[in-house]
């Protein structure tokens, strides 16, 4: 895994496939006020492998990896597959920007993510 510049390469890891995983541990609040989460059946549940998809086998290239949208997306393409370089900044963006900003432990846990798929991350 590569962290100078907070990226995370491609890592040989073989393992077995895990049922369902969560990409997000993160509390999921707005405004103070804790967010609700969508009915089952206006949501895609939690990440399974093997939706059936074109990415076997394929390398995908994810930024902004580290947790949120960027995670999620990372994480599914392992379960669908493909092996994932996940890039993030993981410090601060801006001055102006009052964000909380992502961490390498946070990238970690992503590649970790990946490789639970028996994908490389």
């Amino acid at each position: 895994m590569l962290q100078g510049a907070a990226a995370a390469g491609a890592a040989a890891a073989m393992g077995s496939a895990v049922a369902q995983v969560s990409s997000d541990q993160a509390p999921k609040i707005l405004d103070s006020q804790p967010m609700p989460e969508p009915p089952p059946e206006r949501s895609a549940g939690p990440i399974r492998p093997g939706r059936g998809s074109m990415l076997q086998d394929k390398v995908a290239v994810v930024t902004g990896a580290a947790r949120g949208i960027g995670r999620a997306i990372a994480v599914e393409m392992a379960a669908n597959g493909a092996d994932v370089v996940v890039v993030d900044i993981a410090g601060n963006v801006s001055p102006a920007s009052n964000a909380v900003a992502a961490t390498t432990e946070e990238l970690d846990e992503t590649v970790r993510l990946i490789k639970s798929f028996g994908r490389r991350g």
